[in-house]
């Protein structure tokens, strides 16, 4: 009798025999090519707060760094294709001459990724077999979604897609992350066993009008059995496994071409959670509990409305409390039309702060993942919980383009004495431990949406545009405000927890496109915060830090900024900086107090080649 896994090892053994017999028999028929492709890249950071640079900067805005990133393709027949990419890691700065006192500073190569891929093979529905790496965005961002740029071939398995029934399959079987991929960011002691499983399918019907794209992942953490005495369960001279957790995460996604100009998309989703690990603190990505939620979307975008050059996008959506999808996307990868809250550090010399600004983009998953990002880059929050509608217009005439934004935002996450044993709080109540400015201001983390009190709405509304101008090549106007209200009732039997924010941001900006080289220009933006009760105490908070009450926040953020962009061959240079002035009035407990700080400098430059 065969042991549990064994046939499965004997299938896969089998087919990788096939395979590999088929590609061998092919070999001669194609020629060989080999691809070498290199890239250098440099960034400079530096700001006035005079933090020391660390790994990949992380948290930190000073210092100088350079990485190799180099990319081996070769093209062995016309059925199999090899890939592999080594990367040096950018956490050693010039200055560190390649200390080797800690590893962190040395411009050490890392092995980031590599695939082997056998190519519509001649067997049933002609497959193509992948083994090794991936960014696995072939799948939902709902279900098995792409990780951050620089981690984006980390995931490995073997995935196979093919054709049947008129349409497209994907199939794969992943290793799940030890590091961050299950209960208190991790997978558990044992960890060779865990695995995420991922089936899709992708077809046109109705004469290619309708697209149907279903997704479903599952993933599966394994740990070893033990007894009540904590001795390892044997059987059959087996050491036996047991479930830690589990999560089924779907996705059915429909897309109809209304017309020629207008099309229908709406998405639906299920999942489905097992906890067996208990409550693993409050730092945490997956529901201490059992649970299951959905989601949906409904969208719809016509362009060119009767030839006006008016493009009209609107979008419903709703997504339950008790959503989960460990593996969804992390980050960079939109998933809804909103360009989501704005977020501005309100003192971006404070050491714990990594200085992220401008509006945020939204992830399907508790998993949301704001490493190793610099301030001038959109950072991820999370969607669970978040319902409301969202109209999109936009025109285009010539040169002028005009975009605005209504969001209206209710909560699937308000509710009053939540039993918060069930879900993860991530940072200490009413205000995250990364400093993050959620909305207008509000110290919460953008993961950190569960409350035992709340009863919030909020609303974004914003409208800019652009206009180019024959100047030199080309020369380009633009402005945008945006206005973002954020209320709060928190217990709604006591009126003076009630928390009300309001942010205003306007901007404008000029810049001249002199040549196909060279770009240049400059802008202007203020923020005005305005907060009542912005960090008022919770009873349940773990930390003592939640015992400060803000009764009134009023912050003043006034920025210049200059970009310069210069391409020439294939080298490319960006460059922007900023001078900042913020101002804040605080009053707290019936004191008053102002912080200021003037003329703080920050810049970013970057030169890549590739080759």
């Amino acid at each position: 009798m065969l042991k549990k896994g064994t046939g499965l090892v004997i299938c896969l053994l089998l087919a990788a025999a096939l395979t590999a017999s088929v590609a061998s028999a092919a070999q001669p028929t194609a020629e060989k090519s080999f691809v070498v492709e290199t890239s250098i890249f440099t960034k400079w950071l530096t700001d006035t707060n005079r933090q020391q640079p660390g790994e990949g900067f992380q948290g930190n805005v000073n210092g100088t760094g350079t990485e190799l990133e180099l990319n081996i393709r070769g093209y062995v027949s016309k059925y199999v294709e090899a890939f592999a990419r080594v990367q040096s890691r950018l956490g050693g700065v010039w200055s560190d001459y390649w200390n080797n006192k800690d590893l962190d500073d040395a411009d050490y190569m890392k092995f980031r990724g590599a695939f082997v891929k056998l190519k519509s093979l001649p067997l049933p529905t002609r497959p193509t077999f992948t083994v090794g790496s991936s960014d696995v965005d072939m799948f939902s961002p709902f279900t098995l979604g792409r990780i951050r740029y620089t981690e984006r071939d980390n995931l490995k398995g073997i995935f196979v897609r093919g054709d049947l029934g008129g349409g497209i399959y994907n199939f794969t079987r992943i290793s799940l992350p030890k590091l961050w991929g299950g209960p208190g960011w991790s997978t558990g002691s044992f960890t060779t066993k865990d695995y995420a499983w991922g089936l899709g399918y992708d077809r046109y019907v109705m004469s290619g009008k309708l697209r149907i794209e279903t997704n479903l992942g599952y993933v599966q953490d394994k740990e070893v059995d033990t007894d009540a005495d904590g001795n390892q369960v044997v059987d059959d001279g087996i050491i036996q496994l047991t479930d830690r957790f589990a999560n089924l995460s779907s996705s059915l996604e429909l897309t109809l071409d209304v017309s020629d100009s207008s099309y229908l998309n709406t998405f639906f989703g299920y999942s489905d959670l097992r906890n067996r690990s208990g409550v693993a603190g409050d730092y945490s990505p997956i529901l201490h509990k059992d649970a299951n939620d959905f989601f949906v979307i409904g969208r719809w975008e016509s362009y060119d409305l009767g030839g006006s050059g008016l493009n009209l996008k609107a979008e419903i959506f709703h997504f339950g409390e008790d959503w989960s999808s460990i593996l969804a996307a992390r980050r960079e990868s939109d998933v809804l039309l909103t360009e989501g809250f704005t977020h501005e550090i309100g003192f971006s010399n404070d050491s714990q702060m990594s200085n992220p600004s401008g509006d945020s983009h939204q992830v399907a998953t508790l998993n949301a993942d704001n490493d190793f990002v610099d301030w001038d880059e959109s950072i991820a929050e999370t969607v669970i919980g978040w319902q409301g509608v969202t109209i999109a217009p936009e025109l285009e005439r010539g040169l002028l383009k005009l975009r605005a934004e209504v969001t209206y935002l209710d909560y699937a996450t308000n509710k009053q004495n939540r039993d918060m044993t069930k879900y993860p709080t991530f940072e200490w109540a009413g205000g995250g431990s990364i400093g993050v400015v959620d909305t207008t201001g509000t110290m919460r983390g953008v993961r950190d949406i569960y409350n035992r009190n709340q009863d919030r709405n909020s609303m974004i509304v914003s409208a800019g545009g652009q206009y180019r101008f024959s100047v030199f090549q080309y020369g380009e106007v633009g402005a945008k405000v945006k206005y973002v209200k954020d209320t709060d009732d928190v217990d709604t039997s006591i009126s003076s927890d009630d928390y009300t924010g309001d942010l205003l941001d306007v901007s404008a900006r000029l810049g001249f496109q002199f040549n196909s080289e060279l770009f240049a220009g400059i802008g202007l933006q203020t923020n005005r915060y305005q907060e009542e009760n912005a960090l008022y105490r919770r009873d349940w908070a773990p930390s003592d830090r939640s015992a400060l009450i803000a009764e009134k926040l009023d912050t003043t953020r006034d920025k210049v900024f200059g970009q310069l962009s210069y391409n020439f061959g294939r080298a490319a240079f960006n460059y922007r900086i900023e001078y900042i002035n913020t101002d804040r009035d605080i009053t707290a407990g019936g004191l008053s107090s102002t912080s200021t700080v003037k003329g703080e400098i920050r810049s970013k430059a970057t030169l890549s080649v590739g080759f």
